[in-house]
């Protein structure tokens, strides 16, 4: 199995790890395993559309390069159906509704991440936990759908280059 799934299966299990009383601890690992489980997804795969034949060390290095709040704008730029102008010329036309549901759910899981990580005061439920690990699974199978789409590939290069998004050119 690819790290992406084996941290799937993790916030599955760490969310139904203690049968009676799930502990906070379990609850918000699970919480930020299903986040770093759609994070590591999509680094590699926007990895994999801009270089298909890197060595895995490059890989590796590469996906060292993509930044959490840089990922988190340009989800918000794909959470609507009509994209911001600079990318909308290079789309072609409206965001896909995989492609929304997978911007939505990686802006969703990384707040909830860094309240499950950060802030003590929240007090976690298996339901809520579990509820995270099933948005993560969505995720997952959307951007199974679209993978091999020009918008895939557009996105992937605007997570890794997000900054060259933020000007008109």
């Amino acid at each position: 199995m690819s790290l992406p799934s084996d941290l799937l299966e993790q916030a599955d299990h760490l969310s139904r790890r203690e049968r009676q009383r799930p502990r906070q601890a379990s609850l918000r690992r699970s919480v930020s395993c299903s986040y770093y489980a759609v994070f590591h997804l999509l680094t590699a795969e926007a990895t994999s559309h801009v270089g298909p034949n890197l060595t895995l060390n490059a890989t590796q290095r590469i996906q060292r390069w993509f930044d959490h709040g840089d990922m988190k704008r340009v989800c918000g730029m794909f959470s609507r159906p009509e994209a911001p102008r600079q990318l909308s010329t290079i789309l072609g036309g409206p965001v896909s509704s995989d492609m929304q549901t997978i911007a939505q759910s990686f802006i969703q899981l990384q707040e909830a991440r860094l309240d499950a990580d950060y802030n003590l005061a929240v007090t976690w439920t298996r339901l809520t936990a579990q509820q995270y690990a099933q948005v993560a699974k969505n995720t997952f199978a959307a951007w199974t759908r679209i993978r091999r789409t020009h918008e895939s590939n557009v996105f992937a290069l605007a997570l890794l280059s997000a900054k060259l998004f933020d000007k008109e050119r």
